[in-house]
């Protein structure tokens, strides 16, 4: 999987039909989870200047990705 910091979009690594960004960067299938689970959860996705997606609360403070779980709350 991949992410792009602008489109804020996620591709896969295979049998996508369109043209991946440029700026996308190489994810885990563990981070993708993550990053998915803290928008469910009213987080906002964002990156960081090196282009890695992180997850941000209303402040715009990133948060810890290996601290979220089903149960954390925003």
């Amino acid at each position: 999987m991949k992410y792009s910091a602008t489109t804020k979009g996620f591709y896969p690594d295979s049998g996508y039909k369109g043209t991946v960004p440029s700026d996308a960067v190489s994810i885990t299938a563990d981070t993708y989870s993550k990053l998915l689970l803290a928008n469910s959860q009213g987080y906002t996705l964002s990156a960081t200047s090196s282009g890695q997606p992180c997850a941000v609360n209303s402040e715009r403070t990133a948060i810890d990705l290996s601290t979220l779980t089903a149960s954390t709350t925003s």
